[in-house]
């Protein structure tokens, strides 16, 4: 209804401005001739456009302001530290390992205690639980994203992750598992 409503008033807005500013006009005791009509209407409708692209273009201005506040807020946020993960060369045989490690992102409540692991090289390794037990916490300890406020991480200095983010295409659910595959 809101935007039935402003294009009504959009539409309609050079017609009101034409009768208002006549009526006004006339209103006050002046003769309406050809000479004064003419060039009154030429410029109303030239006036319209600006008029009507005038509220885009100070909502487009929010906007963008909004999103650079947002792009100044994340450049400004401190680098992530990572000077509590020791680097482990690319040739041992334990790149992944975890002793006695409290996780979490806040001091005061750790989401993972007393944790460890040891991840050999060319094994798989599958991290399995609950809704919120603390898996994707895990690997973002490692990768230096969650903190370790006790205990002590080793890791790789580059290290391939794909975070758990649901991504499905605009079909069915058949389409989705198996992408298009007969």
């Amino acid at each position: 209804y809101i935007s039935a409503l402003q294009s009504i008033f959009w539409n309609s807005a050079p017609v009101t401005v034409s009768v208002a500013t006549f009526g006004a006009y006339a209103a006050l005791g002046n003769r309406l001739d050809m000479q004064i009509v003419l060039p009154a209407m030429a410029i109303i409708n030239i006036m319209s456009f600006p008029l009507f692209v005038f509220p885009l273009l100070i909502s487009a201005v929010i906007s963008g302001r909004v999103a650079l506040n947002r792009l100044n807020d994340y450049m400004n946020l401190p680098e992530r530290d990572t000077s509590h993960i020791i680097k482990t060369d690319p040739s041992d045989q334990v790149p992944i390992k975890l002793e006695g490690c409290s996780l979490g992102w806040n001091a005061s409540r750790p989401i993972l205690s007393d944790v460890t692991i040891s991840v050999p090289k060319g094994t798989l390794t599958v991290v399995v639980g609950s809704v919120g037990s603390g898996k994707s916490s895990l690997l973002a300890a490692i990768l230096g994203d969650a903190k370790a406020y006790q205990g002590l991480i080793k890791a790789p200095e580059e290290a391939g992750y794909v975070p758990q983010q649901a991504w499905i295409q605009n079909c069915n659910v058949r389409d989705n598992i198996l992408f298009g595959q007969p």
